[in-house]
């Protein structure tokens, strides 16, 4: 008797900690590539303990095969990086929003390491990512994705086929969604900046010996660093609600 419940008690843990711990590889926050590899296990492996009690009914039995265990660890992988890499889209949001300002504001070739990307970005762009995480911490939004891949227990049952389609087609929808709302936290700059590139060239047409970009560039920067500072606070607001959204497409209410 001890021995089964030993077994079984091993076999939850570890389908637990599968979906989980692939999630957290990904997940904003704790899935940075500035956050130790020691950090995260221990995280999951914490998270994955304390759901054994609330998840032990919704899994299957023990399988019988080998195979038919690797299956069932390699679907359940599968659903925790799908929602890992979810949560990391909705973040590249901002990046993008970031990218789109620094074209707009002459900020493009400032690049700088971007820790939320693993990768060269914009100063706007390093900046709206690192206020976007920590706002996600400060409101709670990180307890809605760890909720998310609670209640995704019941959207995507273990043992059974991982729904690839819809996976592929949710993802690309949210992509979609991810530039729309990008551009619409850049969308003030970018008309400031169509105005500004329209003086310019009514100016160097009028005065072709004028250097113009010398002198309207900090003017430019002035007035970006201005309506960056008047629509900051829409913009992440913005943001805030469609990852919200989003993520609560897994809850069960």
């Amino acid at each position: 008797m001890f021995v089964t419940f030993a077994t079984e008690s091993v076999y939850v843990f570890l389908l637990i900690f599968t979906r989980m711990g692939a999630a957290m590889m990904f997940m904003p926050g704790v899935g940075e590539v500035y956050v130790s590899m020691r950090a995260r296990l221990g995280i999951a492996l914490a998270v994955a303990f304390m759901l054994m009690p609330l998840l032990r009914d919704t899994l299957p039995a023990v399988p019988m095969t080998v195979p038919g265990l690797a299956l069932l660890l390699l679907g359940e992988a599968t659903v925790g990086v799908f929602i890992g890499m979810l949560g990391r889209t909705l973040q590249a949001t901002l990046h993008v929003a970031g990218m789109v300002i620094a074209f707009q504001n002459s900020l493009a070739s400032a690049l700088l390491f971007d820790p939320n990307q693993g990768s060269q970005g914009s100063v706007v762009g390093n900046f709206m990512t690192l206020l976007g995480l920590t706002m996600l911490f400060t409101s709670n939004l990180h307890h809605l994705m760890l909720t998310g891949v609670v209640d995704s227990y019941t959207l995507f049952t273990p043992g059974h086929m991982v729904p690839l389609d819809d996976f592929s087609e949710f993802f690309s929808q949210v992509m979609m969604q991810g530039f729309q709302v990008a551009f619409k936290i850049a969308s003030p700059m970018m008309v400031v900046g169509l105005v500004v590139y329209l003086i310019s060239g009514i100016l160097a047409r009028l005065m072709p010996t004028m250097q113009v970009f010398f002198v309207i560039i900090p003017a430019q920067l002035l007035l970006s660093f201005f309506i960056i500072s008047l629509t900051l606070s829409a913009g992440m607001y913005l943001y805030l609600r469609f990852f919200e959204e989003t993520f609560s497409t897994f809850l069960q209410w």
